[in-house]
């Protein structure tokens, strides 16, 4: 776990006093999109969390991201668990502060005797928990921390193999210039302002699989920051209703995506033969996270101070787990998932999982 000598202090606090180099300086904090904050803002703990998991490279599932829950499934159900898709929970049920079951929207009551939740802090706290139930110490620290920053991305396929198109597996950051903070300052405060930092991956590229299931194909994403007030106009429409306005701020996102993506990659220009943008909208229509952010809570030295960030929560047999207990990531949602289940279990049962030889 992080020390919190440096979690407390933020990226450029500790970062300065090792060099007054600007570029230098940038570069040291190129990766911080992976966590969604600039380094006056972020905790120094997150950025060496993450420069830590790059930094022998980095791993991809095989067959895409979708094979990872695929391939639990089968021990999941195997062990007599059940998994339900479209099944919303309405409330989690407590009684004398204590988690019992759930309530689902369609109104059937499923009880346990341990209730973990993965829907984030902010919704677990807020609104799985009824109003009259809620603790004032979870809003009050929840509140001392802001939903991490939103997004849009292009999703595109190519009609032609990442061979043929020379396309790299890692992954690209580009920025406007070395001044990180202001720029992001500037772009937050100006409305419909073109993104200062994107994202391009190459996710076909990554998987040993891609050229066997759909040969002679490629495909790319370019992500780029976008504030969710700048969509809340149409924010209670339904998805894929949202009228012609939004239809025409999507498509002119897309072409300028599109060309930055067509200036770092120029070889790719008439092969794309599908592109599709998602929102901030989108994001929270899929994940439900309430201002369409990618990373959850904000990663600020605040964050890490917060008691309520753990597995135990302040209700008997309620637990948290997934990316707001850790850090921002798969790596870290999955390895949020072991904590939680020594808290549960009390037992180190990440002895025994270094241990397993399959």
């Amino acid at each position: 776990m992080m020390n919190k000598r440096y979690s407390k202090q933020t990226t450029h606090e500790v970062l300065s006093s090792l060099t007054k180099n600007e570029k230098l300086f940038s570069v040291l904090c190129a990766q911080c999109g992976n966590y969604g904050l600039t380094p006056k803002q972020s905790s120094f703990g997150v950025h060496a969390l993450v420069v830590t998991h790059y930094i022998e490279g980095a791993a991809y599932p095989v067959g895409g991201a979708a094979n990872i829950h695929k391939s639990m499934e089968d021990v999941i159900e195997k062990h007599g668990g059940m998994i339900a898709i479209k099944a919303d929970v309405k409330h989690i049920i407590i009684k004398d502060n204590t988690a019992i079951g759930v309530l689902m929207q369609n109104g059937d009551m499923l009880y346990a005797k341990n209730i973990i939740s993965n829907a984030g802090a902010h919704n677990t706290f807020n609104k799985l928990i009824l109003p009259e139930l809620q603790k004032a110490e979870n809003t009050i620290a929840l509140n001392k921390v802001m939903p991490s920053v939103s997004h849009v991305c292009i999703y595109v396929g190519l009609n032609a193999s990442d061979e043929e198109l020379n396309l790299p597996k890692y992954n690209i950051w580009l920025y406007e210039n070395y001044k990180f903070d202001e720029t992001r300052e500037l772009h937050l405060k100006t409305k419909d302002s073109i993104s200062p930092v994107f994202y391009i991956s190459f996710p076909s590229a990554k998987d040993s699989e891609w050229p066997k299931k759909h040969p002679g194909t490629a495909a790319i994403q370019v992500l780029g920051s976008y504030p969710f007030n700048w969509m809340q106009e149409w924010e209670h429409m339904r998805w894929q209703k949202r009228g012609v306005d939004y239809e025409a701020v999507k498509e002119e996102l897309k072409n300028v995506f599109l060309e930055k993506l067509y200036k770092t990659l120029p070889q790719i220009k008439g092969k794309v033969e599908i592109c599709e943008l998602s929102t901030p909208l989108s994001t929270k229509h899929f994940s439900n996270y309430d201002k369409g952010e990618i990373y959850g809570l904000e990663h600020t030295p605040e964050r890490f101070e917060l008691k309520q960030l753990r597995p135990k929560t302040n209700y008997k047999n309620l637990y948290l787990t997934g990316q707001d207990i850790i850090a921002v990531g798969v790596c870290s949602a999955m390895f949020a998932g072991i904590i939680t289940s020594i808290n549960i279990l009390n037992r180190n049962v990440l002895w025994r999982i270094a241990r397993y030889k399959p």
